[in-house]
């Protein structure tokens, strides 16, 4: 009988991946509960005239805090705010409590939440006669692209980083692998610095959820979707691919989505490799460096302007 090496190897990945999801699980008494109590949504800016209103999303299982505030430089809140635009920032389910809302969390939990926020921040928006743009990092972005589909929630422009909405096979994969041995409940501990995270990881439901939503695009052909975008997005990201992205971009005639590429490793740009190195998180300086973080920062002004 033939062995087909390849056939063999890739269910030695399967079974690695599961292997290491299964021992970075936790059940729920392990799990630090955290809560939240600084999240200002909505800033002002000093400058005048108003610009605009920018609402900014988080990715799944980051703080919701670390999208900036008006006392943070090298964040995006901060850099918005310096640029003349207010900014709404969103907490979606699972971020601002505790672990259980986390394992009990659904895709409509998202869309709802983040489709109320958008109301709340366009309505401020109509009464003052300004436009709505998003910054949006990877869930955030996911939720969002979901969110335009319906005509009532219109962004004049969008900037994406790490968008979850081309994540890698490997991904989805081991999520798969692990959901049939795990609840969906069970918690898989995240990889990201600490200090970035919301809770101390993300469970088998929130998952699920993100893969829901991704399908969701690719069923629409996203839908009303081809508005300006500038997309930020590491070639090295663990979860994002590339080269799935452009394909998606080409197969849906997205146009006016261009993608600009961002390092968080020695480069001209960066004078040291930053530590530590999670290609993935790419939402203020020091996940980059200051040096590319003002190169994202002039490429989103010159983008909006």
């Amino acid at each position: 009988m033939k062995i087909n090496l390849k056939v063999l190897a890739k269910v030695a990945v399967n079974i690695f991946i599961c292997l290491l999801i299964l021992s970075s699980c936790k059940s729920t008494n392990n799990i630090q509960i955290k809560y939240f109590t600084d999240y200002v949504k909505y800033f002002e800016t000093e400058v005048s005239p108003v610009k605009g209103i920018v609402i900014t999303a988080h990715g799944l299982n980051t703080n919701p805090s670390k999208m900036g505030d008006d006392n943070t430089d090298g964040t995006l809140v901060k850099l918005f705010l310096k640029e003349g635009y207010n900014v709404y920032r969103i907490v979606l389910p699972g971020h601002g409590g505790t672990i259980e809302e986390m394992q009990n969390i659904n895709a409509n939990d998202w869309l709802n939440s983040a489709y109320l926020q958008y109301q709340e921040a366009a309505e401020i928006a109509r009464k003052n006669n300004l436009p709505i743009y998003l910054a949006a990092f990877s869930l955030g972005a996911l939720v969002y692209t979901n969110l335009i589909h319906n005509n009532d929630v219109i962004f004049s422009k969008i900037i994406l980083f790490a968008p979850a909405i081309a994540i890698k096979g490997i991904a989805r994969t081991g999520i798969f692998t692990a959901d049939i041995f795990l609840s969906d409940k069970s918690i898989i501990k995240s990889i990201a610095p600490i200090e970035y995270q919301a809770q101390k990881g993300v469970s088998i439901s929130a998952y699920k959820a993100l893969f829901e939503l991704e399908n969701n695009l690719y069923k629409s052909e996203f839908a009303n979707c081809n508005i300006p975008a500038l997309i930020f997005i590491n070639p090295k990201d663990e979860l994002i691919n590339i080269s799935k992205l452009r394909k998606i971009i080409s197969n849906f005639n997205l146009s006016n989505w261009n993608i600009e590429t961002v390092t968080n490793t020695k480069t001209e740009f960066a004078s040291a490799e930053i530590t530590p190195t999670y290609h993935h998180l790419i939402i203020d300086d020091k996940c980059v460096s200051p040096a590319a973080w003002n190169i994202i920062r002039e490429k989103i002004i010159n983008f909006l302007e």
